[in-house]
């Protein structure tokens, strides 16, 4: 009687750290969310979503690459909580808490004790989800598939193989998040996991996962019929010509790589220490099959994730894969080494802490993944002088030391909207602005870089063009504004993005050196 209350106990304060530790986990993101803005990052799903919600189709109705994943979810949490800020950052923090809870669930499943699992949680959510704090393509694809992961781990561990059937949906939804890394990690998945079913002789379960792409691919299917999205758009949008990118960045990156690998020293650290314990200890016969597999899939996702920021040159977000790497190397120290295991793994606790908290000035409170390390943050201001239902973002970005100039462009841009009577169509990668004024706007495009519009010298170049035709008669577009205030000068743009489209009914002309005004006469 006593052991069983005794059990029941620890039971209790198991299920108080999952609480403690998800609530913790939504509220950290929530606060960092809050702290700056980089216009291209911080809104990349805001205008997108509203649309979305308000009848417009993705693919079908404005140019997108990827994200449609983060989209269509952040749709549903405006339907939920209305157009605003708060259910904006509250989709971000929700997937904090989410990946958190599965991650100490992971440590609880390699046996570690609840407060080196509680310990190296709160590492990892503070270096999760809060790096960026808003919706954020990398992110979404990256904690996804590390679910995935871990849901594949559960089920061998457990021999429950039936939730083998969600996993393909969660990589599906990571690759339309965003391809790369989904697509890296997805291929060395495929390869762990039939090594694992094929050594185990277990191949039924394996046919499991098979069965989940056929499901998820029925879904994609049925949610395109749904939607009235054309396959071929859709196949073109956000598979072929995101894969057509990134050729001509491969011999920048091949001459700063030494640079790039040294900016992730810690995690290869923490790698070169678990490869050397694992490759030069004879001592693996305590080591379960299913935790054999599961090392060299957590080492080859941590890998992909480091190849993935030295290929896109994209702001760090690794950092979360310390504390994964540190509870592996203790759940090894544990196996394997006797007299010293204590001091070893001390030292690497040690480690994660200070690395931890270096990390959190870096990014939770200098917030250096949207450039705003150098800004000072008491200047900022209350995003409620732009629109209520930005609160409580504190507005300040890289581009103006003085953020009262930026919101007078915005202002008057909104003003000179709201009084027109054309059909306008606004590109700008400040996209909350189709969701704060009172008419109706078009955007033809998600948001506005080299990336997002294939330029001359891509095989694509010409859909898109008639894509931008299409809509420009579909919705009956007499009026073209071009917004960039984080630009120097946006007359050069203007005049290039002008020859990119190539589209004689377009009449130019520059207003003042943030916007630009295409006239649009007889497409």
């Amino acid at each position: 009687m006593k052991l069983r209350n005794q059990k029941n106990k620890i039971e209790n304060y198991v299920y108080f750290f999952y609480i403690s530790l998800g609530v913790s986990a939504f509220f950290l993101n929530f606060w960092a969310s809050n702290r700056g803005v980089f216009p291209i990052d911080t809104f990349l799903h805001y205008d997108s979503a509203n649309r979305i919600l308000n009848g417009e189709k993705p693919v079908k109705d404005f140019w997108i690459i990827h994200g449609i994943t983060l989209d269509y979810i952040q749709s549903i949490f405006f339907y939920i909580f209305g157009t605003n800020w708060i259910s904006y950052i509250s989709h971000s923090s929700l997937l904090n808490s989410i990946v958190t809870i599965f991650f100490f669930k992971f440590l609880r499943e390699i046996a570690l004790n609840i407060f080196i699992s509680g310990f190296l949680t709160i590492c990892f959510l503070i270096l999760a989800y809060p790096v960026s704090g808003v919706p954020f393509i990398d992110h979404h694809a990256t904690f996804f598939s590390f679910i995935a992961i871990l849901i594949f781990f559960t089920c061998t561990i457990k021999k429950k193989y039936k939730n083998l059937l969600i996993i393909p949906t969660l990589f599906g939804l990571a690759f339309f998040s965003k391809p790369v890394p989904t697509i890296y990690i997805l291929t060395f998945f495929s390869l762990i996991s039939f090594s694992y079913f094929f050594y185990t002789k277990n191949l039924k379960s394996f046919f499991l996962l098979i069965y989940g792409v056929i499901i998820f691919f029925l879904l994609i299917i049925i949610f395109l019929f749904l939607q009235k999205i054309s396959i071929n758009q859709f196949i073109e949008q956000l598979i072929l010509y995101p894969s057509s990118i990134g050729g001509s960045r491969m011999s920048a990156i091949i001459e700063s790589i030494s640079v790039r690998i040294f900016n992730y020293k810690f995690i290869f650290i923490l790698i070169i220490y678990l490869l050397s314990i694992f490759l030069f200890k004879k001592n693996y016969k305590k080591i379960s099959t299913e935790n054999f597999f599961l090392f060299f899939m957590i080492i080859s996702f941590s890998l992909v994730m480091i190849a993935h920021q030295i290929m896109t040159n994209n702001q760090n977000f690794i950092f979360f894969l310390i504390p994964i790497n540190v509870g592996l190397i203790i759940f090894l120290n544990e196996k394997i080494f006797k007299g010293y295991k204590i001091l070893i793994n001390t030292f690497f606790l040690v480690l994660c802490l200070v690395l931890t908290i270096k990390y959190f000035d870096r990014f939770l409170d200098k917030r250096k993944f949207h450039e705003l390390a150098n800004v000072n943050f008491e200047n900022a201001i209350n995003s409620v002088e732009i629109d209520k239902t930005l609160y409580p973002l504190k507005w300040i970005t890289p581009t103006y030391r003085n953020p009262y100039e930026e919101l007078n462009l915005i202002k008057n841009l909104t003003q000179k909207i709201e009084s027109s009577e054309k059909n306008i169509a606004l590109i700008t990668n400040y996209n909350f602005l189709n969701s704060i004024t009172k008419k109706k706007i078009f955007s033809i495009v998600k948001n506005f870089d080299q990336v997002t519009i294939p330029l001359e010298d891509n095989k694509y170049s010409e859909n898109f063009k008639i894509f931008f035709l299409k809509q420009i008669k579909k919705k009956d577009i007499e009026e073209i504004i071009l917004f960039l205030p984080e630009s120097k000068n946006v007359n050069e743009i203007a005049q290039n993005f002008k020859k990119l489209i190539s589209l004689k009914c377009l009449s130019y002309k520059e207003t003042n050196t943030k916007t630009a005004i295409y006239t649009v006469k007889d497409c």
